[in-house]
């Protein structure tokens, strides 16, 4: 059974698209990694349908299941997504984390550089300038940009102003 609906019934309404079943489950009362006896893909892809039901809660955990549980593969596709969620609900400690966490297990990822990329913005909202200069070096890009110019601003670094001037001039 998966949250107490019978594993052939379950896979049976995923098949023929019928999520709206999910919307009336208590998930209080089961665990959320018993997702997993649909294979080791599902916390990934369960990601994408809690999300689409406006689910947003139950679809960061399948994110974190994946991360955490899931094979190589969708282990690593779930890292790069739960980096960006990490960040748009503003848990910038955990985003950096998970980011490094990531680029220590995945160097040779084709997700690499977007995971620098969300690692650097992970940072940036910390207020950890010093190290945000270090690694703006390496990158260029309109919103690194700015990153760049409220940082130096934010340091007193001489020629901030000039930043801000380049951006808009």
């Amino acid at each position: 059974k998966v949250w107490d609906i019978s594993l052939p019934d379950f896979r049976q309404k995923i098949e023929n698209s019928n999520f709206g079943f999910l919307l009336h489950i208590d998930y209080s009362k089961f665990k959320m990694e018993e997702i997993q006896k649909l294979g080791p893909e599902a916390p990934y892809y369960f990601y994408y349908i809690f999300k689409n039901l406006k689910m947003n809660d139950k679809a960061f955990l399948m994110l974190k299941i994946a991360w955490q549980k899931s094979p190589a593969l969708w282990k690593e596709k779930a890292g790069v997504l739960l980096v960006r969620e990490l960040i748009k609900r503003d848990r910038y400690s955990e985003a950096l984390s998970a980011a490094e966490r990531y680029l220590k297990k995945y160097k040779n990822s084709g997700n690499v550089r977007t995971v620098m990329r969300l690692r650097l913005e992970a940072l940036y909202w910390q207020r950890r300038d010093v190290e945000v200069l270090k690694l703006l070096k390496i990158e260029d890009s309109p919103e690194l940009k700015l990153f760049k110019a409220v940082v130096s601003c934010r340091q007193n670094i001489a020629g901030w102003p000039d930043l801000f001037r380049d951006l808009f001039f």
